[in-house]
C-alpha cells in the first residue's frame, strides 16, 4: 500500500544506529510494499526492518533527516536523499 507507484525500487544510502548510544554506521535503504530494509552495503546483511506506517520523522524540516521506526524507539536513521526523504 505505498504510495509509491511510480518508483519500480528506491534505494538510497543513509547513516543507521541501533541505539542512541550506537556509532553511526552506513547502510543500504530500501524500500519495498510495506517495509523498509536498512542492509550492510558489504555483505548486503538485513541489519534492520521497518514498517512503513510506523516509521515517524524526528526533525520535521530539519537536514539531514532523522527517522525512526515508532515514537518510543531507538534505532535512528539518517538521510539526505530528496527522494527517499519525501516518500517516508
Amino acid at each position: 500500500m505505498t504510495a509509491l507507484k511510480k518508483y519500480a525500487r528506491l534505494e538510497t544510502t543513509g547513516l543507521w544506529r541501533d541505539t542512541p548510544e550506537g556509532q553511526r554506521r552506513e547502510v543500504v535503504v530500501r524500500m519495498g510494499d510495506a517495509t523498509l530494509i536498512l542492509s550492510d552495503p558489504r555483505s548486503d546483511a538485513i541489519l534492520s526492518h521497518w514498517s512503513l506506517p510506523a516509521i515517524r520523522r524526528m526533525n520535521p524540516g530539519k537536514r539531514p533527516a532523522l527517522f525512526a521506526p515508532g515514537e518510543a524507539a531507538e534505532e535512528e536513521l539518517e538521510l539526505v536523499d530528496d527522494t527517499m526523504i519525501a516518500a517516508l
